[in-house]
């Protein structure tokens, strides 16, 4: 439960990839800027892996990766 705690903040970092004129935008988005705005979940995944690369494997950056990437995810 300790590292999901310390995770949950990662959930978004995917973010820092969308233009900041999509993600500032508050109107409602057109069909492709919401396109772009749901790739933020793979955006933060290439960024976990790559810090998993940089930094070896660790369970701490596997589940940051299953939490970055599926947390929109409806089962």
């Amino acid at each position: 439960m300790d590292l999901l705690f310390r995770l949950a903040p990662l959930h978004d970092i995917g973010k820092v990839g969308v233009r900041d004129r999509i993600l500032l935008k508050p109107d409602r988005l057109t069909p492709e800027e919401y396109e772009e705005m749901k790739r933020h979940t793979i955006y933060g995944s290439e960024t976990i892996r790559l810090a998993k690369r940089m930094m070896g494997e660790d369970a701490f950056f596997q589940i940051a990766d299953d939490i970055v990437l599926n947390h929109h995810e409806r089962w």
